[in-house]
């Protein structure tokens, strides 16, 4: 396909050796933390897609359970009134359809979707495999993916009430016949085997330790506790890896721009760095304590700038006959991994051997030009208004986001968040402002970390930033986050009264 005709087809946004590379991600709409978690059942165990949950037939459950049981009007309070198994209404009704809490596995054959039109519904749990195999590679990716899967299994070290009710729901009629569903570890292409040197890590790496943490904690907490802390978890690690790819897509195309332009090609290592490497400071996605909006919207934009001019490139090698080789995608060689930053700069070595054939005159600014040409004609795309970047910002938006819930009193039933709406009109911030579980799950994870060391604020400030969230020091001391901390009772002060504090382990009976 030649440049011209990229241009004119708006479809035409990936090429076919950019897609599925390290710089694609999974397609990803509006979801919930319960979704997310009711997506991960769907997935691990129950062998359905979430296009195959009907939501209507939470309504037919309590007739079809028997008196031994617990009968039709236990179960009708249970799953349908306040104060049982019934999530709050949210702001944006859905045809009359009830939320259920996500506490067992046999809830998402009937709940945790969105979307109407059942065959236009995206699969989250794709979305998992790929941080998970990003953080760990192949195979001690399956190994974490099975012991999650072990963990999400409803067994005798359950609670009762948990137990209990995921015996006596059924399955959805006429029975969904559950399949062996292609949930592989396929979108490693982001995965970079780690150097001997390296300390810092991107956010699928962050969150493949910290989930470790988080499913080490079940058999210490009621199945409800648990989920919740699962739930915060799953969010910030899925939102991060999203906004982390957008950075890749962004760093990877100004290296392109520079090698275009007659700069020396960089080693392996340079790669690593500007990709892999520490996304402490200005490098973060977001601040705590910070509006999210704008950032982003600008991640977003930058993501959507990388991505063309990057199909630009790809399409006008094909033109001067002088394509990068199909068998070898951005950023995956071996399958494995393991080769991403050599075959990165493979690619920019290609660059520069043809630049002058891309442009005799300045391969870059050619590039750039396309570039910004083609989003010039694309504003709706590069404002988060339209297609994929509008379906991102959703599922950021209410991935990172505290529910909304037509009744303001019962906005409090999410606790997992890490971004909480302050004010209704169109100036309105979105704060990142952790949520008491969210906070709960993250010091958990920050003192998992340290093996038991004691851990410091200074520790916490660098594990936050393994997800791309800059904590300020003034935000962590005395800001509403500090503040949320020592509510929490999740700091002390340093006992050997050298100032600084220190994080009190929430599920031990020490500061560490």
């Amino acid at each position: 396909m030649s440049i011209a005709a990229f241009e004119a087809s708006p479809s035409s946004v990936k090429h076919e050796v950019y897609k599925n590379s390290l710089l694609d991600i999974a397609a990803s709409e509006y979801s919930e933390g319960e979704d997310l978690l009711g997506s991960a059942y769907r997935g691990l165990l129950l062998g359905i897609k979430d296009r195959n949950v009907n939501g209507l037939d939470i309504k037919e459950i309590p007739a079809r359970i028997t008196d031994a049981q617990g009968g039709h009007e236990l179960w009708h309070s249970l799953l349908l009134a306040e104060g049982g198994l019934a999530s709050p209404e949210r702001m944006q009704k859905r045809s009359g359809i009830p939320e259920l809490m996500p506490i067992v596995p046999k809830i998402a054959f009937y709940a945790g979707v969105r979307g109407g039109s059942k065959r236009r519904r995206w699969f989250p749990a794709n979305l998992l495999m790929e941080v998970i195999g990003t953080g760990k590679g192949l195979l001690a990716g399956q190994v974490l993916v099975n012991r999650l899967r072990a963990a999400l299994e409803v067994d005798l070290n359950d609670d009762v009430t948990s137990r209990f009710i995921n015996q006596a729901i059924p399955n959805p009629t006429p029975t969904i016949k559950p399949t062996q569903l292609n949930l592989k570890l396929d979108h490693t292409k982001a995965y970079c085997k780690r150097s001997t040197t390296r300390t810092e890590c991107v956010p699928a790496e962050r969150f493949c330790a910290d989930l470790v943490a988080i499913i080490d904690l079940k058999p210490r907490l009621t199945r409800r506790q648990w989920t919740v802390l699962l739930e915060a978890i799953l969010r910030l690690g899925m939102t991060s890896h999203t906004l982390w790819i957008c950075h890749a897509n962004a760093r990877y195309w100004e290296l392109v721009q520079s090698v275009a332009s007659g700069q020396p090609v960089p080693n392996q290592s340079e790669i690593e760095s500007a990709i892999w490497g520490s996304l402490v400071g200005e490098k973060s996605f977001l601040e705590i304590g910070g509006d999210s909006k704008p950032l982003i919207y600008q991640a977003l934009a930058n993501y959507v700038y990388g991505r063309f001019g990057l199909n630009i490139l790809l399409h006008r090698l094909d033109d001067i006959s002088q394509p990068w080789l199909a068998t070898r995608v951005l950023g995956n060689d071996t399958g494995e991994g393991d080769d991403s930053p050599q075959v990165l700069r493979d690619f920019l070595q290609h660059v520069a051997t043809h630049r002058v054939s891309i442009d005799a005159t300045d391969a870059a600014q050619w590039l750039r030009t396309k570039c910004m040409n083609i989003c010039d004609h694309r504003l709706p795309l590069m404002k988060c208004k339209a297609s994929f970047t509008r379906n991102m910002w959703f599922f950021l938006r209410h991935g990172l986001g505290q529910i909304e819930t037509s009744d303001p009193e019962q906005k409090a039933y999410d606790q997992s968040f890490l971004v909480v709406k302050r004010g209704k009109t169109r100036w309105t911030k979105w704060l990142v402002e952790p949520g008491p579980a969210m906070l709960i799950a993250l010091v958990h994870a920050c003192c998992h970390a340290q093996e038991g060391l004691p851990t410091s604020l200074e520790d916490f400030r660098l594990h936050l930033a393994g997800y791309g969230l800059h904590a300020p020091a003034g935000e962590l001391l005395g800001g509403n986050v500090g503040t949320a901390l020592e509510r929490l009772g999740l700091v002390v002060d340093s006992p050997d009264a050298a100032g600084g504090r220190l994080l009190v382990a929430p599920f031990s009976n020490g500061p560490f």
